[in-house]
């Protein structure tokens, strides 16, 4: 773009007043070809030589980016990539399965799943994908991994730091009440414990993948996959989301109660119960008789 398409452009989106004073000011520093292309974050606050300046050197602004809590990888890529700080998503989800790469972050894992920590960055644009990547895993394994201030209370639930992001991430699918995550992790602690199917409906979500319509069916829960928690006990294979530190600390550190049941209200928050017939009783009360109305 030339110098009259540039001042053009930043008066259309209001950035400037007027573009003559622009060209004018390009024209007698002789700066024509001096000035640089590039992504830039400019305002209607900044004076004329403050943008001249800008676009001169160079100096591409960063971008600011959230990646909220409990979004997948998938979810992450088309974020960045709306967001103009990486290229191509399809090299992001790519990179985030591939072995080498993988070992290269020094994370025991199949896939990073899990382990791109959802948090405010700050990144320049059309940062190169792999960056992107060992940043975020960098930020996990600060704030997470390699925190020592965990390793007793991973002794005393019996769980490894995989283990605990999985688990995590079903309580991040399971609930966005910040006084609900122990309790959730309670019971699928306890259902752990008992050998009892953790029998999680965001893990068969996760197993539908773009199949899931935004309605889950009774004949889904039969979907013949590892990460389906009604077939299989325990744990699925990897995490099924990007969890948050809220949603890890609650798999970390579950309420101290003996509950074994919950059901959604309806309303966002669950009822708990500890025993079948309870639960039952819950499920006809907050799930059935509703949807008789």
């Amino acid at each position: 773009m030339n110098v009259s398409g540039i001042a053009s452009l930043l008066e259309d989106e209001g950035i400037i007043k007027d573009g003559l004073p622009l060209k004018m000011l390009v024209r007698i520093t002789a700066s024509q070809r001096k000035i640089k292309f590039g992504v830039y974050k400019l305002s209607p606050s900044q004076n004329l030589v403050q943008i001249f300046r800008i676009i001169k050197e160079g100096r591409s602004g960063n971008f600011s980016v959230t990646i909220p809590p409990g979004y997948n990888i998938r979810q992450i890529a088309s974020l960045l990539e709306r967001e103009g700080i990486i290229l191509g998503k399809e090299r992001f989800i790519k990179l985030t399965s591939d072995a080498n790469f993988i070992s290269e972050l020094s994370i025991n894992a199949k896939k990073l799943e899990g382990y791109l920590f959802p948090e405010t960055y700050c990144f320049e644009p059309e940062t190169d994908e792999k960056r992107v990547i060992e940043i975020m895993v960098g930020e996990l394994k600060k704030r997470v991994l390699d925190c020592k201030k965990y390793d007793e209370q991973l002794k005393f639930i019996g769980l490894n730091m995989n283990e605990v992001l999985t688990l995590a991430s079903l309580i991040e699918k399971e609930t966005g009440l910040p006084e609900e995550r122990p309790l959730i992790s309670a019971v699928f602690h306890n259902r752990l414990k008992e050998g009892m199917p953790l029998e999680s409906c965001s893990t068969v979500i996760y197993a539908l993948g773009e199949r899931f319509d935004g309605n889950l069916k009774r004949e889904d829960l039969h979907i013949p996959s590892e990460y389906n928690t009604y077939l299989h006990k325990g744990l699925p294979p990897s995490p099924i989301c990007n969890p948050g530190i809220k949603s890890i600390e609650g798999a970390l550190y579950p309420a101290s109660v003996d509950y074994l049941f919950f059901v959604s209200k309806g309303n966002g928050t669950h009822k708990f119960s500890s025993d079948l017939q309870e639960h039952r009783e819950n499920v006809i009360r907050y799930q059935i008789e509703p949807n008789r109305r």
